[in-house]
C-alpha cells in the first residue's frame, strides 16, 4: 500500500479543532514532479492514542455531570456518609453535630441551608483543602466514577456555570475554576496511584 512507502511523511494538523486530520505528504509524487497530499480525518493521536479534537470539558452537565458536586454518589467524609459532595462540603462549614443533618439531603437543599449555618472560624483558610479532600474521597470510594474521571485524561476541566460562581467555576470565561483544578489534580494523582 502506498501509505507504507517511506517517502510519505505524516503530521497532525490542527488537533484542537473539531475535525483533526492526519496530513500525509510526499515530495516525490508524480515521479518527482510534484507534491502529493492526503487528508485523513482522525479521532486519536497515532503517536500517543490521546483523543484529538475537543480539549476542554467546560461544564459538568450531561455526559460529564458526574464531575459536579451535585451528582448523586455516596461519599464518606470526616466519619459521616453523605449522598453527594455538595452535602459533605456544606456540612464541613458547620460545627459538630450540626453536620449530621446534611447526611441524607439533596445537594440543592444542602447548599440552601449551608448558606445559613454559623461558619467555623477557620473556614476561609481550609475550604479549598476541604473541597480537595471531599473530591478525592468521591473518586476513590466510587470505582465507576474513578474510571470516568480517568477517561477525561488530556481534557482541561472547567466548571462553566451561569449562576455566578467565579471562585469554584467560570462564568463567561472569567473565574478561578478551583473545582476544575481540584478535579484535574485528583485525576493526576489517581493515574499515578494505578
Amino acid at each position: 500500500m502506498f501509505l507504507e512507502n517511506e517517502k510519505w511523511e505524516g503530521t497532525i494538523h490542527d488537533y484542537q479543532t473539531a475535525c483533526p486530520q492526519l496530513i500525509l505528504t510526499c515530495k516525490n509524487y508524480f515521479n518527482g514532479e510534484g507534491t502529493g497530499t492526503i487528508y485523513i480525518p482522525i479521532k486519536y493521536c497515532p503517536e500517543c492514542g490521546r483523543k484529538l479534537g475537543k480539549t476542554h470539558i467546560n461544564e459538568f452537565r450531561g455526559e460529564y455531570d458526574f464531575l459536579s458536586n451535585f451528582y448523586s454518589a455516596p461519599v464518606v467524609y470526616d466519619g459521616l456518609k453523605y449522598q453527594n459532595n455538595e452535602a459533605a462540603f456544606q456540612a464541613a462549614k458547620a460545627f459538630g453535630t450540626q453536620r449530621e443533618r446534611f447526611t441524607n439531603i439533596s445537594p440543592s437543599y444542602a447548599k440552601k441551608i449551608g448558606r445559613h449555618v454559623p461558619l467555623r472560624s477557620d473556614w476561609e483558610d481550609v475550604k479549598f483543602d476541604v473541597m480537595y479532600d471531599i473530591v478525592k474521597a468521591k473518586f476513590t470510594q466510587n470505582e465507576d466514577l474513578k474510571r470516568k474521571l480517568l477517561d477525561t485524561e488530556g481534557y482541561y476541566l472547567e466548571e462553566g456555570n451561569n449562576w455566578g460562581d467565579k471562585i469554584w467555576g467560570v462564568v463567561n470565561g472569567v473565574g478561578e475554576n478551583h473545582l476544575g483544578k481540584i478535579l484535574m489534580r485528583v485525576r493526576n494523582e489517581l493515574k499515578i496511584e494505578e
